[in-house]
C-alpha cells in the first residue's frame, strides 16, 4: 500500500508540473514599408498583386518593446483587398515568436484600414512549442511607395507547453 501511495503522489506531482501556461499578449505596433513590389494583372490597373515587407516596433502592454516584422502578399481587385503572410516578434532575450496570418483591407479616407487573424504559431526559446490564435487591426496612412506608415493593434492568445 505504501508503494502504491508513493506512485500515486508521484504521478499527481508530474501531472501538476505538466500544466500548460496560457498567455494573453496585447500590443501596439508602428511599422514602415522596407520593400514592396506590385504588378497589374493582365494590364488591369484595378487588379494588382504584390509583395510587401513591413518593419517596426511592437509595444506590449507590459511595456516590453520588441522588434516586429510582417512580410507577405496582397491582391487588390475592384471589389476587395485580401492579404496573407508571416509575422515575427524578436524579443530582447533572443526568443522569437512567429505566426502566419490572413486578412482583408478597405480604403478609408486617404488611407487603408485592415484586420487579420493569426492562423498558426511557432517559436524559439521561451516560445518553443507555442500554439494559439490571435488577431490584429489597423490603418496604413501612406501609399506603399510613400513609406506605408502603418499602425496596428494586436492580441495573441497563446498556450505554452
Amino acid at each position: 500500500m505504501k508503494h502504491f501511495l508513493l506512485i500515486l503522489f508521484g504521478s499527481i506531482s508530474l501531472l501538476s508540473n505538466a500544466v500548460a501556461e496560457q498567455l494573453n499578449l496585447r500590443y501596439q505596433a508602428v511599422m514602415h514599408i522596407t520593400n514592396q513590389h506590385s504588378i497589374s494583372i493582365l494590364n488591369e490597373p484595378k487588379h494588382v498583386m504584390g509583395l510587401v515587407q513591413f518593419h517596426g516596433l511592437a509595444i506590449f502592454t507590459d511595456n516590453e518593446v520588441v522588434d516586429h516584422r510582417y512580410e507577405g502578399g496582397f491582391e487588390v481587385t475592384p471589389t476587395d483587398t485580401r492579404f496573407h503572410g508571416y509575422a515575427l516578434w524578436r524579443f530582447a532575450d533572443g526568443a522569437e515568436l512567429r505566426a502566419t496570418y490572413q486578412g482583408a483591407a478597405a480604403a478609408a479616407g486617404d488611407g487603408i484600414e485592415f484586420d487579420a487573424k493569426f492562423l498558426t504559431f511557432t517559436g524559439t526559446d521561451r516560445f518553443a512549442g507555442v500554439t494559439g490564435e490571435g488577431m490584429f487591426t489597423g490603418r496604413r496612412y501612406d501609399r506603399l511607395n510613400a513609406g506605408g506608415n502603418t499602425y496596428a493593434v494586436g492580441e495573441l492568445n497563446l498556450t505554452l507547453p
